[in-house]
């Protein structure tokens, strides 16, 4: 009798550590990549670099693929804002080969980031739209940290 209780204890002892060994023990999750799409999808531009939440010096490049309907005359407005929304810096990429397509094309651009700032920044790529229209706005959007 005493035998099986305490068989029975220890039993029990084990599957209670067990268990609050399991739900006590941090998992640690890798961060995903995480791109805002607005009006837009991977199969309208991609990006290749930098990656998001990559640490990045204050000139770099921008590089990637976007369809030929995403530029107009062979480039699309970037903007750079810091982490309060502000704009860090306007430019445009520009099309790295013929940009009269539906396919994808190659883009790039170089970047040079005011010498003061350094932490969050969102770079934003927006589709050209020369109609001004809103139903026409698309854009990508992903946060680096400028060191």
């Amino acid at each position: 009798m005493h035998r099986t209780l305490f068989i029975l204890f220890v039993s029990l002892a084990v599957l209670v550590g067990g268990v609050l060994y399991l739900y006590s023990s941090p998992t640690e999750v890798p961060p995903r990549v995480l791109y805002t799409y607005m009006n837009a999808s991977s199969n309208d531009i991609v990006v290749y670099a930098p990656q998001p939440r990559a640490e990045i010096s204050k000139t770099f490049s921008i590089t990637g693929n976007a369809r030929g309907q995403w530029y107009f005359e062979a480039s699309f407005p970037i903007s750079i804002l810091d982490a309060s929304g502000a704009t860090l810096l306007q430019t445009h990429a520009t099309a790295d080969g013929e940009w009269m397509t539906e396919a994808f094309v190659p883009f790039s651009v170089d970047i040079s980031l005011p010498s003061g700032y350094t932490g969050p920044a969102t770079i934003v790529l927006n589709k050209d739209n020369p109609s001004g229209l809103p139903e026409h706005d698309a854009s990508v959007s992903f946060q680096v940290i400028v060191k």
